[in-house]
């Protein structure tokens, strides 16, 4: 388990942080600037798509679209996304055990360690955080960075959010090496080496406590349901973030073209997402050289 998960993410992780170097030392500067002009676009467009996906996949029927409605008025009003996720698994699981007329009870494990200074702490606590309770697909992972660390820690914005997510979609990998990105930017090496080991360490432990337990989990309907719950929550907390990404993402014209045409281009024709973030790149870079 150690040797197999630590082979998948230690080659996306030395990438993403000589990005993540790159981007720090180099960022500033206009080239870097329009580069990245040209693909933030495209990456809100993945996410969008990514969204559309798990639509399909949480709601199969129409009574959802109400629980949908309501976490996303819940997300908007404040409410924090742990506890509107909490709200959507109990709710469909309420509705399904008054259909079924029956009832059970669900815990969830927390994990509290501690870094050298404040801000490493922040970092490694944080995605420790993120890493233990993540259910819904790995985009999900904006709602909870967005909340975290734009929001309520106001360590990044929305358009360094974007950044890391185009750099975590360009490399091979999981999406989760956006901690990488992000905890360079915030602590440096070790910044990101405990954003790195914060985010995937709960599944290595879930994965180590839990696998003998699996099978009669996924044979337990109130857990699924509860979960179900869960997946619709996050597609209303994804629309949220969306909603506040879209002005960072889009901010003219020729922005507004890209990221529809490379939308078509995602869901039509399935092109890889890397190759549209390339394009994305050279299209700022060329369009700002006149």
């Amino acid at each position: 388990m150690i040797l197999g998960g630590v082979a998948f993410v230690t080659p996306p992780l030395l990438m993403v942080l000589s990005f993540a170097l790159l981007y720090v030392k180099y960022g500033e500067l206009p080239a870097i600037f329009h580069v990245l002009y040209g693909i933030k676009p495209i990456i809100f467009s993945v996410i969008l798509l990514a969204l559309i996906r798990l639509w399909k996949k949480a709601i199969n029927e129409k009574w959802m679209i109400g629980i949908l409605l309501l976490i996303v008025a819940l997300s908007f009003l404040g409410v924090h996304e742990l506890i509107v996720m909490l709200i959507g698994g109990i709710v469909v699981l309420s509705i399904h055990l008054f259909q079924t007329k029956k009832v059970m009870s669900i815990a969830f494990p927390l994990f509290l360690l501690a870094a050298d200074t404040e801000t490493l702490r922040k970092i490694f606590l944080n995605f420790l955080k993120i890493g233990s309770i993540l259910y819904g697909g790995g985009y999900v992972l904006l709602v909870f960075i967005e909340s975290d660390f734009v929001e309520r820690l106001g360590l990044i914005s929305n358009a360094q959010l974007l950044d890391a997510i185009a750099v975590g979609q360009l490399t091979p990998g999981p999406l989760f090496t956006t901690a990488t990105f992000i905890g360079y930017i915030l602590g440096g090496v070790t910044g990101a080496l405990l954003g790195t080991l914060g985010i995937f360490l709960p599944s290595f432990l879930f994965v180590g406590l839990l696998h003998k337990f699996l099978p009669v989990m996924q044979k337990n309907v109130y857990l699924r349901q509860f979960l179900n719950g869960v997946i619709i929550a996050s597609l209303g907390l994804m629309i949220v973030v969306l909603y506040y990404m879209f002005s960072s993402a889009v901010t003219d014209i020729l922005t507004m073209i890209v990221m529809i045409a490379s939308f078509i281009m995602l869901y039509k024709y399935k092109i890889n997402p890397a190759y549209l973030v390339v394009i994305g790149g050279l299209i700022g870079y060329i369009v700002h050289l006149f």
